[in-house]
């Protein structure tokens, strides 16, 4: 997945984030493979992401 989230460093490649309140489909545990942080004068802060999915959510 990719997005854009308020700036925040301790957002960084090798590390896990949980992303929530997006269906039972993403919402999940994802590792960063991939940051950029920005600043924009409009915007502030920005963090930049790239992220795949740590962990698969077996129904049964």
């Amino acid at each position: 997945v990719y997005g854009t989230a308020e700036g925040n460093p301790s957002l960084r490649v090798g590390t896990y984030t949980k992303l929530s309140g997006l269906g039972d489909r993403f919402s999940n545990t994802y590792y960063i493979v991939r940051t950029c942080h920005r600043f924009d004068v409009q915007r502030g802060y920005e963090t930049d992401f790239e992220a795949e999915c740590a962990y698969l959510k077996i129904s049964r």
